[in-house]
């Protein structure tokens, strides 16, 4: 299905009078071709929710997951109908100025605006491409704009009655946040949440309620995902998420930070601080706790999480000893727990199957 929609342009111009080259932004209207499929065209329901509306997670047989495009804001509100060409076509238009917003952010230095307008706001203020006065578009630049324009339009698909877009690999995370408490939440955007105890890929959705009836310890019991009211899995599916490695990620992380903040201290205390860590201190666990620093410092939790064999070994190690350890206490993040995960890790079948059609 074609939908004509207006949206941003970074183009190369060369300026008519001094030949200088420099990145524009302008505007345009493309004819982008959606493509229509039936549910049954090889996609596989992986899991449902009811947020106002039932909705269903959909994957086909490469491995892409689909959600359903909402009237409101994220998985609010009711999906998009595939006869409602008016607000596909704002939805599209709406992803693509998002798409050139975060490329002029990328290069701000050099960009030309050519009205003094709020570039988010005001992107589509910009003139039409061909309305660009003294200015030379260079076509070859142009033609891989529009190209990169229809890559980022090939996120969206008609399928069955409505509007989908391409999400990343959806995974549960079991966290702790103020002002919740300890909740499963399903993670649809691929944003790692602050305060994350545990992370589990599709699949394991019962062993992620199960961690979370052990951390709430009887208190009132969350039956679904926080955010995914009626959560269900409903079919088996391809999952590469690194749920181990990023918990143990995590938990590492907590321990390094908890042991700074234990010795970074004000003035009144810092030589009773400095003298615990000088003589009362374990050097063993220094030891570990320096390790842990080394290894997690200045990296991102997907960066730790490929170390996840050894600081699963050292989390192992601080858990066998207990609160013999100086550092088992520290860490927010139940280190049992964790250490329970990653010694019961599985090896998941269903990384060699596709989807159950």
């Amino acid at each position: 299905m074609r939908f004509n929609v207006r949206h941003p342009v970074l183009v190369d111009t060369i300026t008519q009078r001094s030949k200088t080259r420099q990145k524009t932004v302008a505007t345009t209207t493309t004819a982008i071709d959606i493509p229509v499929m039936k549910v049954g065209d090889g996609f596989a329901e992986v899991l449902t929710f009811d947020q106002d509306f039932p909705k269903t997670v959909l994957m086909d047989q490469a491995g892409r997951f689909f959600l359903p495009v909402c009237e409101g804001f994220g998985t609010v509100g009711k999906p998009i109908s595939y006869v409602s060409q008016k607000e596909i076509t704002a939805v599209i238009s709406e992803y693509l100025v998002s798409h050139a917003s975060e490329l002029i952010e990328n290069r701000d230095r050099d960009i030309d605006l050519v009205y003094p307008v709020p570039r988010k706001k005001g992107i589509m203020a910009q003139p039409d491409v061909e309305e660009l006065a003294g200015k030379q578009i260079d076509l070859e630049s142009y033609g891989a704009t529009i190209n990169s324009i229809h890559l980022a339009a090939s996120d969206f698909a008609i399928i069955g009655k409505h509007l989908y877009r391409r999400i990343p690999e959806p995974y549960y995370v079991v966290g702790n946040e103020r002002g919740l408490g300890v909740h499963l939440s399903l993670i649809l955007n691929d944003e790692i949440p602050e305060r994350a105890i545990a992370f589990f890929r599709l699949g394991k959705l019962a062993e992620a309620q199960k961690l979370l009836d052990g951390l709430i310890a009887g208190r009132s019991r969350l039956d679904t995902a926080l955010n995914a009211p009626g959560l269900s899995e409903t079919g088996e599916c391809h999952a590469d998420f690194d749920d181990v490695g990023l918990t143990i990620a995590v938990a590492a992380t907590s321990i390094v930070e908890a042991f700074k903040m234990r010795f970074t201290t004000s003035r009144y205390d810092a030589h009773a601080r400095w003298k615990e860590l000088a003589f009362d201190f374990p050097i063993d666990q220094l030891i570990l706790a320096r390790e842990l620093n080394e290894l997690t410092a200045g990296r991102s939790l997907r960066e730790i999480a490929k170390d996840a064999d050894r600081l699963g070994e050292i989390i192992e190690a601080i858990v066998e000893q207990g609160e013999q350890s100086a550092l088992y206490g520290l860490s927010r993040s139940n280190l049992d727990l964790v250490a329970d995960l990653w010694a019961n890790q599985t090896i998941d079948l269903a990384l060699s199957r596709g989807p159950r059609l």
